[in-house]
């Protein structure tokens, strides 16, 4: 995977297929089941070390 391909699927953000994981100290214990969830479906990605911060919306 490229930096591109790495960006391009962090800008698509989480869905069925792509998971991110905070990872920032050791692997945490709810990557085994997200391993499995994706296993069971149609495969995806699992990317360790990234956090999206949640966005302020206002008008909600």
């Amino acid at each position: 995977m490229t930096v591109e391909d790495r960006e391009k699927i962090i800008a698509q953000g989480e869905d069925a297929s792509i998971e991110f994981k905070k990872a920032k100290e050791k692997v945490p214990q709810s990557l085994y089941e997200t391993v499995v969830s994706i296993a069971n479906t149609c495969g995806g990605y699992i990317l360790l070390g990234v956090f999206l911060r949640p966005v302020f919306n206002p008008t909600l």
